[in-house]
């Protein structure tokens, strides 16, 4: 008998057992978590675009179009960079330290 699991999870129920085959673990719900991910990915990326594109228009752009004018304006634009380079590993940091182990 094919392996309950395959059979379910592929849409092959007419082959298998149907007395095994309605009896899913959750070892078999492996999959779920990258479901969710996918199906979220069309409500997180307005929110990211509009993030990354304040981040370079105070930043990144400033400079590259010259508009940099006083002292005020460098430090914003350097700290504003800054802040959005180490933001990743102070992510990474935090889940790192609550991941369950």
């Amino acid at each position: 008998m094919a392996d309950v699991g395959v059979c379910v999870l592929a849409g092959f129920n007419h082959s298998c057992d149907r007395k095994h085959a309605a009896q899913v673990s959750g070892d078999e719900h492996h999959f779920l978590p990258t479901l969710v991910g996918l199906a979220a990915i069309p409500a997180i990326v307005k929110p990211i675009d509009t993030t990354v594109d304040k981040l370079m228009e105070t930043s990144i752009s400033k400079v590259i179009n010259g508009e940099i004018k006083t002292p005020e304006d460098a430090s914003a634009a350097f700290m504003t960079a800054m802040g959005s380079f180490s933001l990743p590993p102070v992510m990474y940091l935090l889940a790192a330290t609550i991941k369950p182990k």
